[in-house]
């Protein structure tokens, strides 16, 4: 008889060990997760950078475009690159983070045959689709560490329900110095 008792607690560790297996499983580098701003806010700045919407001015956003624009066109080597992201479309797009600094941006660098990201994120967490709302939001990247040369801003996004079948697109920066 205690085996017959002793059985269905086994059964229900077993069934939540499952669960929580499948739970990390699907998590594991995972992209179709969507984050929270309190998520990512929480690894933004474990990564030393922060994300803020500010104020829309009318010159920042472009109807129909997406725009990255730079506060500066040069920068030191321990200087803070701050990126102004203004979505003109009509609806809210998504971006991978674990890009530079943790970041939905690439830092690319200029080389003769390519551009080459860098400081791409190191946190040992899934990377998630982060939602930009219409207008602009900033970003900031710390150079530290970046060698002297030619970069550029990258952002990739998609749009629709949470970044799914949305149309999506590249936007670029305009080219800037460090060092």
């Amino acid at each position: 008889m205690q085996r017959d008792s002793q059985s269905p607690q086994c059964y229900l560790l077993l069934l939540a060990a499952l669960t929580g297996m499948s739970a990390l499983l699907v998590g594991c580098g995972s992209i179709s997760q969507t984050r929270s701003a309190t998520q990512r806010e929480e690894a933004t700045s474990q990564a030393h950078s922060a994300a803020s919407v500010t104020p829309t001015a009318a010159d920042q956003v472009v109807s129909g475009q997406v725009t990255l624009t730079l506060d500066k066109p040069r920068y030191g080597a321990h200087d803070t690159v701050v990126v102004t992201i203004a979505n003109g479309l009509s609806q809210m797009i998504w971006a991978a983070d674990h890009q530079t600094d943790c970041t939905v941006l690439v830092a690319e660098q200029a080389h003769p045959s390519a551009w080459e990201g860098v400081d791409n994120c190191r946190l040992m967490t899934p990377t998630l689709l982060t939602p930009l709302p219409l207008g602009a939001t900033t970003e900031r990247l710390d150079t530290s560490g970046w060698p002297t040369g030619t970069y550029r801003i990258t952002l990739t996004y998609s749009g629709g329900d949470e970044g799914r079948g949305g149309p999506g697109g590249t936007a670029h920066s305009a080219e800037f110095r460090i060092g």
